[in-house]
């Protein structure tokens, strides 16, 4: 899912995990990541109940854009939980919408492979 954000303005990372209160004692951790696919940061998500994780502690840096991946890690909270899938999400900058080339599409590298597309939007 993307999502426009103004630089500085908060972030809300969420992921569901469908088996609810079934899911604890896991955990939900975000690896956030610029447009050149490094990595800038790492969050855990806090549970709020019902299966549902939240971190509203980030803001939109000075980028066009960034990438939010979700893992399941398990109860030690250093091995990613395979048996959930892995969660995306894209916040674009609002200012920087338009702005460049206008409707080339932006490959984002994760780990070395090429895993999503996330086209430049003009409004």
């Amino acid at each position: 899912m993307e999502t426009l954000v103004n630089i500085g303005n908060s972030l809300t990372l969420k992921a569901q995990l469908s088996d609810g209160e079934e899911s604890l004692p896991l955990s939900v951790n975000a690896i956030i990541r610029g447009p050149d696919g490094i990595s800038l940061e790492e969050v855990l998500l806090a549970h709020v109940g019902g299966g549902l994780f939240i971190n509203v502690s980030l803001t939109m840096p000075e980028l066009d854009f960034i990438t939010v991946q979700y893992v399941v890690l398990s109860e030690d909270q250093l091995t990613v939980d395979d048996s959930y899938s892995v969660g995306l999400d894209v916040f674009r900058s609002a200012e920087m919408v338009g702005v460049g080339s206008g409707s080339q599409s932006t490959p984002i590298l994760i780990e070395n492979e090429y895993i999503v597309e996330v086209a430049d939007v003009s409004y």
